[in-house]
């Protein structure tokens, strides 16, 4: 069996202290001016380190140019392109509400098979929003 003595049972501050003392009292004349460019050189030191910032810079941003129109695009062109993009939008967006809608569905189902009360669940929420909405409206336009 190994038995282990602890570090700190050989550690005696009082002796540190006494020490402390013996060299302060040896040091004759020059002991304040010796104590002063010590704690002057330590306090430069923690000075100097606290100083120091370690954030990094944030980057610069990227700038991405509209460069793919060309230049004698026509008004009709332009109408199509967003037509397109307008169509293209609706999809995604349908297709995020469609996921949002199966999703809370499924959520319904765990609750339900929680034996949570769901359809109270979703009037309290609504009732919820309805009223954060009304306090939105009735408060002042500062913001207070």
């Amino acid at each position: 069996m190994l038995i282990r003595r602890s570090y700190m049972k050989h550690i005696n501050p009082r002796g540190a202290v006494a020490d402390f003392r013996e060299v302060f009292r040896q040091a004759g004349k020059n002991r304040w001016k010796i104590t002063i460019a010590a704690m002057a050189i330590t306090g430069t030191l923690f000075w100097a380190l606290t100083k120091d910032s370690w954030r990094i810079p944030p980057a610069k941003p990227e700038i991405t140019y509209i460069n793919s129109f060309p230049l004698d695009r026509t008004p009709e062109e332009t109408k199509a392109f967003i037509e397109k993009n307008q169509k293209l939008k609706d999809k995604v967006e349908a297709r995020e509400k469609a996921l949002a809608e199966e999703s809370k569905e499924l959520y319904r189902q765990l609750g339900r098979m929680s034996g949570m009360d769901v359809e109270k669940i979703e009037r309290e929420a609504k009732a919820a929003e309805a009223a954060e909405a009304a306090r939105k409206q009735q408060a002042p336009v500062g913001g207070r």
